[in-house]
């Protein structure tokens, strides 16, 4: 199922599923993505709110790139979530394991700054975290903002 999730999608689409069972809870497939980024609905937000086990959610980022910044924010925010996969059309698969409460200021921060070098918003969230990768990348494992790993 995963394959012909990420197969031949242009558009990013996600799917959440059961934590402990691996049950299908929900997934965004009926409609219509962006290229950009992805997310469910109040209808289906509703319903990973009711999996009383956590869920696992897994998303594509058809043009390879690695986990973006609200990748990790939805991670850091959403309770039910325990683990998040970004799931790249060049067959590389992320794990987003931890990440702390202390990143989306300091994102916000650099975005800040890139924002006035970028009249792009999409270019200055991306060279935003560039940079957070670099910074992050640059710290001792006990400080790090977040943890992502290649599978």
């Amino acid at each position: 199922r995963l394959l012909d999730f990420v197969d031949g999608q242009e558009e990013e689409r996600m799917i959440a599923v059961n934590a402990r069972t691996g049950d299908l809870i929900v997934d965004n497939f009926m409609r219509s993505g962006s290229i950009n980024g992805t997310g469910f609905n109040t209808v289906e937000k509703e319903a990973v709110d009711r999996c009383q086990d956590g869920v696992v959610l897994i998303h594509n980022h058809s043009l390879n790139g690695r986990p973006s910044a609200q990748d990790l924010i939805t991670y850091s925010k959403e309770t039910k979530v325990k683990l998040s996969l970004v799931a790249c059309h060049d067959g590389t698969l992320y794990g987003i394991y931890g990440v702390k409460d202390e990143f989306e200021d300091a994102f916000r921060e650099v975005l800040k700054t890139k924002m006035q070098i970028w009249d792009n918003e999409q270019d200055a969230k991306k060279m935003a975290m560039t940079r957070m990768y670099v910074f992050n990348d640059g710290l001792s494992a006990r400080h790090k903002l977040f943890d992502v790993r290649v599978l």
